[in-house]
């Protein structure tokens, strides 16, 4: 008898954990509190620092207020992981965009991490002097490892002393798969609106802009690098560009090789 009910007791803790975890929705709203659950709207919490001290698994959204702004950022690590079925999601809730007001930080960084979906919610920098972007996706893991899934979609990026979406690599042939970066406005930056690059040309795989608007992007005076371009696809294999302008950029550029509205470099 105590044979078998040892049996049946590992047989229950061996099918509870071979149960997926559910992914779980997460609310944020200016009225509500960093103390509450933060899995419903009527117990959001309030903050993006109280964002930043979770751990989001695959399938987790994270819904911000439509129509409110939040001052901070977003910070993602390798704890904070989506798939590509089952992405981690960041957007809005209710009526509108919320806005990530992120001051002199970069607006939502990801470093080392993929599967995300960053979806209807703009973030605004109020630092043109400070080197942070709006969306930033960096890896520097070695073994010319390719981490998959980055969508951006219905995003308005402006305000920030790099570029409205930075994705970067550097380590080897290390770099990201599957990007998708549509119906972007990225305006009134100063490096770009939009720039990929990494440590060897060819580690990013599989990128698609579409429907991007990059405008208003200045540039930096004195320097020899060229700056304010429009859309820069560096170090990329097989990419595409439709359905996308780019004008009225690098109006403070002193660089003789540039800026260019929309070109690539290193890449197939």
């Amino acid at each position: 008898m105590n044979q078998l009910l040892k049996l049946a007791g590992f047989l229950v803790a061996f099918f509870a954990a071979a149960q997926p975890v559910s992914a779980a929705d997460y609310y944020v709203s200016v009225s509500g509190n960093d103390a509450n659950s933060g899995t419903s709207a009527a117990s959001a919490w309030r903050t993006t620092a109280q964002v930043n001290r979770m751990a989001f698994a695959a399938g987790d959204q994270i819904l911000f207020e439509g129509n409110q702004s939040f001052s901070g950022y977003l910070y993602f690590d390798p704890n904070d992981a989506g798939t590509s079925v089952a992405p981690v999601v960041v957007s809005s809730y209710g009526t509108g965009r919320a806005t990530i007001s992120s001051g002199a930080s970069t607006g939502l960084y990801a470093y080392n991490s993929s599967g995300f979906v960053i979806r209807n919610v703009n973030f605004t920098g109020a630092s043109l002097s400070a080197r942070k972007s709006g969306i930033s996706f960096y890896t520097d893991l070695p073994g010319g490892v390719k981490l998959p899934k980055i969508e951006i979609d219905k995003v308005e990026i402006a305000g920030y002393g790099e570029s409205g979406i930075t994705i970067g690599s550097w380590n080897g042939d290390t770099g990201y798969r599957n990007v998708r970066i549509t119906n972007a406005e990225l305006h009134d930056n100063v490096k770009a609106g939009l720039t990929v690059y990494g440590f060897n040309p060819n580690v990013h795989e599989n990128i698609y802009v579409g429907y991007v608007k990059a405008y208003n992007n200045t540039g930096v005076a004195g320097t020899t690098r060229p700056s304010g371009s429009g859309i820069v696809l560096g170090h990329v294999n097989h990419a595409t560009i439709e359905r996308s302008v780019a004008f009225n950029n690098g109006a403070k550029n002193t660089s003789n090789g540039g800026p260019v509205g929309i070109w690539t470099y290193s890449s197939n």
